[in-house]
């Protein structure tokens, strides 16, 4: 009898380890399967990614120049929009860059014939691209101590006056107009439209 039952719960055991061994995957299994849901998870690829701005080339290029507002580093020329590559990096404090736009990005534009006060400078393949918030104008009458941007491009939307304004910055540009953000003495930040011919391209000259 006690030979019998002890049969009986050797092959219970037996039953039981054989049991476990079968339900218990491979350390190599877990990782593979764990592995391969993370690729399901991570591997998103239903989200688009952001499409650049059209490039529009200018029929009539805008002369301008440099006005960076940070003050270390130097200014950077980019052979693409949107942060591309960086193909040119212009000292700060060291002359002043002026140039033409040929064309738009979004905010950043095509520049050409880049040339300084103090030295020549050879832009690759005379061409890069620089953002609006680096790009100045004046006025054409210098002595002038505000201006009136509109809401639109048209002399008969809403227009504000701001006076004492500073940093005549480039947003946008079409055939007659710009539109632009400036300062006052505050510090207050205004953005509107203005004719392209009330602007001055030139930080030497008022372009009369």
């Amino acid at each position: 009898m006690k030979l019998f039952t002890f049969v009986l719960l050797i092959l219970f055991i037996s039953a039981c380890a054989n049991e476990s061994t079968v339900d218990q995957p491979s350390t190599e299994e877990v990782e593979n399967n764990s592995s391969e849901q993370d690729k399901d998870t991570t591997a998103d690829n239903t989200i688009e990614p952001t499409q650049p701005d059209e490039i529009i080339v200018l029929e009539t290029p805008s002369s301008a120049y440099i006005n960076d507002p940070e003050p270390n580093g130097p200014t950077n020329v980019r052979a693409t929009p949107n942060n591309g590559a960086i193909i040119l990096e212009l000292p700060k404090n060291e002359d002043t860059y002026m140039f033409s736009i040929t064309a738009k990005s979004g905010r950043w534009f095509r520049i050409s014939d880049l040339s300084g006060i103090e030295k020549e400078i050879e832009l690759p393949n005379n061409e890069g691209w620089v953002h609006g918030s680096l790009i100045e104008y004046g006025l054409r009458n210098d002595a002038a101590t505000e201006v009136t941007l509109y809401e639109s491009a048209d002399q008969e939307s809403k227009a504000t006056l701001i006076k004492d304004f500073k940093n005549i910055k480039l947003v946008d540009i079409t055939a007659e107009w710009m539109e632009v953000s400036c300062q006052d003495k505050e510090n207050k930040v205004y953005q509107g439209w203005i004719k392209r011919d009330d602007l001055c391209g030139s930080p030497l000259t008022t372009c009369s």
